[in-house]
């Protein structure tokens, strides 16, 4: 079954869609300004995600459970907090994930079970339990976050003003040594 949602479609309402068996791709329209708790929880859409620049309000749990989505997930610029296990259970989600640079939290279990996620980058956000938990890219930050965030990304972005994620421990024990290396004052004994 095929869901068309209608281009003038400005809130997505609680539990709207929860566990009716869609398939095909997921295309949520420009005008869409919230998605509420529960609103595709446990459908079958496959394919690409992309969280439109307009949404400035995104539900606990509505993508929970979508594990057909087959490709990679696009959050756009409005929203500022994704809720609690929004996406947890979103196996298909592939790539690498890009958190706008608006967001200033990501609840409990946001992300677990997305195991199929490549890296994650992101400001230094704070996180619920088991947010990134479940099989999915275990955060690790290799560089800090600036103490303001600006507006927008610049367009060339330094690497030291972004967060970094990585999936190999060898990497993350690499720069922790180096880390500690710089920290510990000459003649200092552990």
């Amino acid at each position: 079954m095929l869901l068309t949602l209608g281009n003038s479609l400005t809130t997505i309402g609680y539990g709207a869609f929860d566990g009716v068996p869609f398939s095909g791709a997921l295309v949520i329209p420009e005008t869409v300004t919230v998605i509420s708790t529960y609103a595709f929880r446990y459908n079958g859409f496959n394919g690409s995600l992309t969280i439109p620049d307009a949404v400035t309000s995104l539900g606990g749990h509505s993508f929970f459970g979508c594990n057909k989505f087959s490709g990679s997930l696009t959050i756009g610029t409005g929203i500022t907090i994704i809720a609690s296990a929004t996406f947890r259970g979103c196996l298909g989600l592939t790539g690498s994930l890009n958190i706008p640079i608006g967001v200033t939290s990501i609840g409990d279990y946001g992300f677990y079970s997305c195991s199929n996620l490549v890296s994650i980058s992101m400001y230094d956000v704070p996180t619920g339990t088991g947010t990134f938990g479940g099989g999915t890219v275990t955060p690790i930050l290799l560089s800090y976050a600036p103490t303001t965030q600006p507006t927008s990304y610049p367009t060339s972005q330094p690497t030291s003003e972004r967060v970094t994620i990585v999936t190999s421990t060898r990497d993350a024990l690499q720069y922790f040594v180096g880390t500690f290396k710089n920290l510990i004052k000459p003649g200092l004994r552990l």
